[in-house]
């Protein structure tokens, strides 16, 4: 199973505290802010989802996509049942926002909508590495609130926006609005001065698509995929069987083919054209680091797809680094030195390019071998580039999981983004 082969985390501890404690997430201020919170963001719409659609589309849209396109702060928080965790709306609101100590700004998109967003900035953001969260389906912004306080408390800077059409953020819901929203927090956090090879976005569920779109429009961007599906037509076909096991895959098909019109584009937003979220097909342009969450008990994502978005990425890297290329402007030094993180070659200081370069090329076409080889030089990786939460339903947060939370910590520091602990708020 992907990072979860043995059970164990093969490192050290994840932040410690002064008297050099590991910094549980169940424990502290996590725990303070864990007990104000669902379980898990998401909860299953009912067959009723205030649409004109059809029987069948209405039921697939209400379990997979867009679940809460056009619902206002009142209607999620009455649908959340948020009322056994504050007393309405505004406390909602006033209370995550006061714990996480954000501010409540708008973010603006290439086609002239504004998106609800919670800016948590460690200051000076320039000199800090940031991060971009893109919430679940039947969730906004603010429901990223464990995630934002799991990155801020380890020193990153974090944007969190609400997709438009959802409570708070203007426009209609498409694929192709999706893009544009994700492309928007990119541009937010470079416009304080974040460059891309400190950026990471981090998406779940459908949140996961619009990261590895963006990812892959923006070389060094790193990308961490929280339980997300492969493409739109396979996790429609996964949730439709929790509706009915004898709908046919042709109305399937006919559903999401209505849904998501394939080949649009915008000239605001260059080169991204419309695939159906077919998120499994672009994750290998994603040139910065790239880490894969998943759940035990995903009732929508079965563990097949974290496992195919681990390959479909790894697997053309490791094939790309056989054949790495000085002379082509792609392979730029950070590239090289990216790859040798990721291939576990140290790129100790004194090393010239062309050195490590050959190491580089080496060691993947020592992977790049045999089936075998490769076989294993992934399975090898997903213990570091990839974590499982254990028991957890589809919008768990991984913070909850130890284990999977240092994994995904080491993971970090690796890179440089996480560095000593952020005390405060």
């Amino acid at each position: 199973e992907y990072g979860g082969r043995s059970g164990l985390w093969m490192g050290g501890c994840a932040s410690s505290n002064e008297s050099g404690s590991c910094i549980s997430v169940n424990s502290g201020a996590d725990q303070a802010l864990r007990d104000l919170v669902p379980r898990a963001v998401e909860r299953p719409l009912g067959p009723a989802d205030g649409k004109s659609d059809g029987a069948l589309t209405r039921g697939i849209r209400s379990k997979t996509f867009y679940v809460a396109k056009g619902m206002s702060f009142e209607d999620l928080f009455k649908f959340k049942r948020m009322q056994e965790y504050f007393q309405d709306v505004e406390d909602w609101k006033h209370v995550l926002t006061d714990w996480l100590g954000a501010e409540n700004l708008s973010v603006n998109t290439r086609d002239g909508r504004k998106l609800d967003a919670l800016w948590l900035e460690t200051p000076p953001a320039a000199n800090h590495a940031a991060v971009a969260l893109f919430h679940a389906n039947c969730a906004i912004a603010i429901d990223m609130a464990l995630w934002g306080a799991w990155y801020r408390q380890r020193g990153m800077s974090v944007l969190m926006i609400t997709m438009g059409g959802y409570a708070g953020s203007q426009g209609e819901t498409t694929e192709l609005s999706t893009y544009f929203d994700a492309d928007a927090a990119v541009h937010f956090l470079m416009h304080r001065g974040i460059p891309f090879n400190r950026m990471l976005v981090h998406g779940l569920s459908i949140g996961g698509a619009l990261a590895a779109n963006v990812a892959a429009q923006h070389p060094g961007i790193s990308a961490t995929l929280d339980q997300t599906f492969v493409n739109a037509l396979e996790v429609a076909t996964s949730t439709t069987a929790l509706i009915s096991k004898h709908v046919p895959q042709m109305a399937i098909n006919s559903v999401v083919d209505t849904c998501f019109p394939k080949n649009q584009s915008d000239p605001r937003l260059p080169g991204v054209v419309t695939d159906a979220y077919n998120t499994e097909s672009k994750v290998d342009r994603i040139t910065g680091y790239y880490f894969v969450i998943w759940a035990e008990n995903d009732h929508m994502m079965p563990s097949s797809f974290a496992e195919r978005l681990f390959h479909a990425h790894y697997k053309p890297l490791i094939e790309k680094c056989a054949e790495a290329d000085l002379s082509d402007p792609e392979w730029t030094q950070d590239r090289i030195r990216r790859c040798c993180v990721v291939l576990e070659l140290a790129a100790a200081q004194g090393k010239d390019m062309a050195e490590l370069h050959a190491e580089l090329r080496a060691k993947a076409k020592a992977w790049c071998a045999s089936d075998e080889a490769m076989g294993q030089a992934i399975e090898d990786l997903a213990l570091k580039r990839s974590c499982r939460i254990p028991t957890g339903e589809h919008g768990s947060f991984f913070g909850d999981d130890d284990i999977c939370s240092m994994n995904y910590e080491a993971h970090l520091r690796e890179l440089g983004f996480v560095r000593d602990l952020f005390v405060g708020h």
